[in-house]
């Protein structure tokens, strides 16, 4: 992490210097006449950007990594789905209980896998809109 300062950023007496935080795209305005005790107050202000920052980086990257896994958890019921729906009467349908397997009806198989479709979908659309809601603040720290 390291700041730069653009050389047209660095003189002139009565402008804005912009410090730009390259590696996380933030950017703080410092006035050229800033007095000696309130220089520790803007790096405080900057600090606390830049954690609040890092605290949304991290929240939309496990936000995203929840999803991912879900949409993996998605496809694999839908996948098991098809072949439960694929089943004849006479074939047996298995359910893994502790160590052993138990035989299980196959309706109520299919019953089971589509709740936990239609639980999965809910999910993705709470972490959809999480999503949504972390990339707009994301953004929001990036442009200022």
């Amino acid at each position: 992490m390291f700041l730069h300062v653009p050389p047209s950023c660095r003189s002139g007496v009565g402008t804005v210097n912009h410090v730009q935080l390259k590696r996380h795209h933030l950017k703080l305005q410092i006035p050229n006449s800033v007095a000696p005790g309130s220089m520790s107050k803007l790096e405080q202000d900057f600090q606390k950007a830049s954690k609040e920052f890092q605290r949304l980086q991290a929240d939309l990257t496990n936000t995203v990594e929840a999803r991912q896994k879900l949409d993996y958890q998605q496809s694999e019921s839908d996948l098991v789905l098809k072949e439960l729906k694929k089943l004849t009467p006479e074939n047996t349908v298995y359910k893994l209980i502790g160590p052993g397997l138990m035989p299980q009806d196959s309706g109520e198989a299919q019953q089971t896998v589509e709740k936990r479709l239609d639980f999965i979908k809910k999910e993705m659309q709470v972490y959809g809109m999480r999503v949504q809601h972390v990339s707009h603040a994301y953004q929001f720290y990036s442009v200022q």
